[in-house]
């Protein structure tokens, strides 16, 4: 079960992302204007029943001190980063670009860290190596599908039209031909997979190029995906398709322009070779096109390329390739620390401007250590960072599909896109991955998937970080994440100065069950749209037999699934008996206290504005403008990126560029319908799973 707190925060956020969705209500109810303010993209503005904002006995009009509402409508904002509440746009100017060719990269990773260089084929673990040497796979004929200026920029690489349409473009990128310096490598890292010990796992299909070093000491590391066999590929070929590097290019990019972190998508090049797959591991196997993403990100460095170091139980659990290594652990945190949290390196490094570079004949060493405060106010760094990261992911309703300790960034940034989703309306227990039939990585279930892939992390960096210390942080998760999660909501609602110092969670508290029980739109409409993944026959059966004395396990049946099957088909079933018509009056009268409590709370915003010397205008002016860049009127949902798949398997990658541009403005309001609306019917699902 959640913690009480959480489900305070579960229950807040699902106010704050979908309480006003257009997809919430039959299309008689809306307001006659859109009133935008906390939804998540779920139409072309988030829309209350009109009488829930009408004059209702004088109760509405002037409201706010006899000024008119502030204005919900949106607003053109193009948004990318989180700073005080603000959003940056723009590309990165401050790198001078430079035609492909001319791209020179460099390789710490391997100056700093255990290479592996025997290059042997075959897979094999990987012992005493964080990296091994390897040679990418040419990619025959191969076609740029997109590519995004802003990432390339990154690396000082001009992605301008002329230069995308060279050939020479297309072969770095597929890995035919190299950067300047490059040193191709692939990672070695461990995992727990859906909550279990994986053992090792690494880059199967991904290649790390070397990292490009900006004038303005940034690092980008450039990695192309699908480019070839690994010593980690294990029963696969190497490769990727097109369909799933096209949606990890799109949403790559989509969750930066959101503002969310997360590793970039520079270009994606496809080719004339075939590779095989079976989709929905049906059986139904289809040949598909063998395409490679170019992933560009501060590191790629996750959770799981520390359970290299799990050591072995009693039990006879395997332990990672490289346990016992306590010098290989430190070299790689000093590492971390040193490339992604470098001010912590600059106060507690004992004056070292760069850690000691990794010498053949010399694994057996002490690796000089940091000082002890270093490696705690790492973790603690990690897990603050974390929380603020989930919290974005929550309130755009996006569920990352497979969280594993192996999918999770060292420096907090959203990492490997596979079957992710956006929802299209609420549900607690979305699910994005048709392989994960019991909701391990459910959407409601995020905040404590990722907490215990922190847990699993803290185990395996002792003694660097005592476990004592990791647990004292720990400890504070759920708060840590309820304040990321407030301050996610309070720019949603447009709360200057956070409600006026108040409590946001217990302040809506007492409304939110009526809302989440109750008025969630018209029964037809969301019995339509909230189907029950499970056939309800099927439910009926099990409960036969569960009657009849047979148990869950003899049915191949966990008790999570089974709660999970029962809570969907009985909420599926008794909203579809519910009158619309009695409904719609009740859910009126609902949202119009609701909407009265909103109104009081943005007057005690607005009085608490005014007391640290914020005018009317301007508190009104401020707060429309954090509305405006904090609820996206575009996200990826997946029949966008359906339709941008099917179109560039026939040749045509004209819906997928033009996708990447619509998703590069999603606070805009110039967009087509078609881009901004959900689909409504159960049969307009894609079903997404981990075939890659």
């Amino acid at each position: 079960m959640m913690p009480g707190g959480m489900r305070v925060c579960a229950r807040l956020l699902t106010l704050a992302v979908c309480a006003t969705s257009r997809s919430l209500f039959p299309p008689s109810s809306v307001c006659d204007g859109p009133v935008r303010f906390c939804g998540f993209a779920h139409g072309p503005g988030c829309d209350v029943p009109a009488s829930a904002h009408r004059e209702r006995g004088g109760r509405r009009s002037g409201a706010l001190g006899g000024d008119r509402l502030p204005s919900f409508s949106s607003a053109k904002v193009s948004a990318v980063s989180f700073l005080n509440g603000q959003r940056e746009t723009g590309t990165n100017a401050h790198v001078p670009l430079q035609k492909v060719e001319d791209l020179e990269l460099t390789n710490d990773n391997l100056r700093f860290l255990p290479l592996d260089r025997s290059e042997a084929p075959g897979v094999r673990q990987v012992r005493g190596a964080v990296f091994s040497l390897q040679k990418t796979t040419p990619l025959p004929d191969p076609l740029l599908v997109a590519a995004s200026p802003d990432a390339l920029s990154l690396l000082g690489v001009d992605a301008s039209g002329e230069e995308t349409a060279r050939q020479e473009f297309a072969e770095v990128w597929a890995g035919n031909r190299l950067p300047r310096g490059s040193v191709p490598s692939s990672h070695c890292y461990c995992g727990h997979q859906f909550g279990v010990w994986a053992g090792q796992l690494g880059d199967g299909a991904a290649i790390l190029l070397g990292e490009k070093k900006t004038n303005r000491g940034e690092r980008w590391e450039a990695q192309l995906k699908g480019s070839g066999l690994t010593p980690f590929s294990r029963m696969a070929d190497g490769r990727k398709v097109l369909r799933s590097s096209l949606r990890e290019f799109l949403c790559s990019e989509a969750m930066h322009f959101l503002g969310i972190p997360t590793t970039r998508a520079g270009a994606i090049v496809t080719s004339s070779e075939p590779v095989i797959r079976d989709p929905f591991y049906t059986g139904n196997i289809v040949e598909e096109r063998a395409t490679v993403v170019l992933r560009i990100a501060r590191s790629f460095i996750r959770f799981g390329s520390f359970e290299i170091f799990r050591e072995p139980n009693a039990k006879g659990m395997s332990g990672g390739p490289s346990h016992s290594r306590d010098d290989i652990k430190t070299a790689l945190l000093n590492f971390v620390i040193w490339t992604s949290y470098p001010h912590i390196w600059r106060e507690l490094a004992g004056g070292q401007e760069e850690p000691r570079e990794w010498t053949e004949g010399e694994n057996e060493m002490e690796r000089e250590r940091l000082e002890p405060s270093a490696y705690v106010a790492f973790f603690e760094d990690l897990v603050n960072k974390t929380a603020h990261l989930v919290a974005q992911w929550m309130g755009v309703g996006w569920v990352h599909g497979v969280l594993n300790t192996d999918n999770m960034s060292i420096c907090g940034d959203t990492i490997d896109f596979g079957p992710f989703g956006f929802m299209d309306w609420f549900d607690p227990d979305f699910v994005s991955n048709g392989s994960d039939s019991d909701g391990f990585y459910r959407y409601s279930r995020q905040p404590e998937a990722v907490k215990w892939n922190l847990e699993r992390l803290a185990r395996v960096l002792q003694p660097l970080v005592p476990l004592s210390a990791s647990q004292r942080i720990l400890a504070e998760w759920d708060e840590r994440y309820r304040r990321a999660l407030a301050t996610v909501v309070r720019r949603k609602f447009g709360f200057v100065c956070g409600e006026g110092g108040g409590n946001l969670s217990g302040t809506f508290d007492a409304c939110l069950d009526w809302i989440l029980k109750e008025a969630l739109g018209d029964g037809k409409t969301y019995a339509e749209t909230h189907q029950p993944r499970i056939d309800p026959k099927r439910v009926k059966s099990v409960e036969k037999y569960l009657q009849e004395g047979l148990r869950l396990e003899q049915m191949g049946l966990s008790e999570e699934r089974w709660r999970l099957w029962r809570e969907e088909v009985d909420r599926w079933e008794a909203l579809g008996q519910k009158d619309p018509e009695e409904k719609g009056e009740k859910d009126e009268m609902l949202w119009a206290q609701w909407f009265d409590k909103y109104v009081s709370l943005l007057l005690r915003d607005r009085t608490a504005a005014k007391a640290k010397g914020i005018e009317a205008t301007e508190w009104d002016r401020r707060s429309k403008e954090m509305r405006r860049q904090h609820n996206p009127k575009v996200v990826l949902r997946n029949h966008l990126a359906q339709k941008a798949i099917a179109l560039a398997e026939k040749g045509d990658f004209s819906e997928a560029r033009r996708l990447l541009e619509v998703l590069s403005r999603p606070y805009e309001d110039n967009h087509r319908p078609e881009d901004v609306l959900p689909r409504r019917t159960y049969v307009a699902r894609v079903c997404v799973t981990c075939s890659s």
